[in-house]
This record gives structure tokens, sequence and C-alpha cells, in this order.
């Protein structure tokens, strides 16, 4: 990928990696056959969505996730998240979650797992909307449980 001001590698869910890359002119481009074989004007694969919605990211992240019984995502020890144990049926946790991971430069494919099939704009949008949902009581205040 020539001509690139700014390169990132993202986990591929098949256990790569794929190079998302920045040009002049503002554009993007990956390397994974989703968009290198997309018809013009080729429109966004999720790993360039993931680089958009996080420009920060570093690369596969080191961190190591540990479910424990949290509250929310928290840093632990050492750097390690410490993610709650989500029920599969709570779409606004699952998204709350992925967003935090996210936000702490996690790795693609562990913000997946949570994402339920959507795009991780999709979750970002909706915890703007509805606020981030944490176990513990409602509170009307902040929004949040």
């Amino acid at each position: 990928m020539k001509g690139w001001i700014r390169k990132w590698s993202v986990p591929a869910s098949s256990g790569g990696t794929w190079t998302v890359g920045l040009k002049h002119d503002g554009s993007y481009g990956c390397s994974c056959p989703a968009w290198k074989f997309a018809r013009t004007p080729k429109p966004d694969c999720h790993h360039i969505a993931f680089i958009k919605a996080n420009p920060s990211y570093g690369g596969p992240a080191p961190k190591r996730i540990v479910l424990a019984n949290v509250r929310e995502v928290t840093v632990g020890d050492e750097g390690v998240l410490l993610t709650p144990l989500v029920p599969f049926s709570d779409h606004h946790f699952n998204f709350t979650v992925a967003c935090d991971l996210a936000r702490l430069g996690s790795g693609l494919e562990d913000v997946a797992n949570y994402l339920r099939g959507n795009r991780l704009q999709v979750a970002q949008a909706y915890i703007v909307e509805h606020g981030r949902k944490i176990d513990g009581p409602w509170s009307k205040q902040n929004r949040r449980h």
C-alpha cells in the first residue's frame, strides 16, 4: 500500500491481520478482499469503519480480556481488561461493553464479539442516543443501569 500517510494493522476474523491505510486526500483503503474487490465507489469495509471510529488505535492490543464480576469494563492490574458477564439478549449492555473495549484499545476481534453482527458505529450511535448501560440499579439521571 504505497503512497499512504498512515497505516494500521487490524486483526482479521480469520486470525491474521489486514492493513488499513489513509491517503493525503483523506480516503482510506484496506488490504482485505471485501474492500479490494468491491466495485467503485468502494464502501468502507468493517476494518476501515473501525479505524475511522478509533483513529488512535495502535494495532492489536496486547491487553488480555478477563471475564469478571464487575459492573462495567474496568482496567485491572497490568492493563488486563476486566469485562462483565453479558446476557446474550441484552444488546444495550453488549453495545456498551463493545464501545468501552474499543475506547480502551482492544482489538477488533474482541470488540466484534459484543457487536452481535452490527458495526461499531451502530453501537456508538445507540450509546449516544440511549446512554451507557452498566450493571446495577437504574438511575434516571445518568441513564445507566
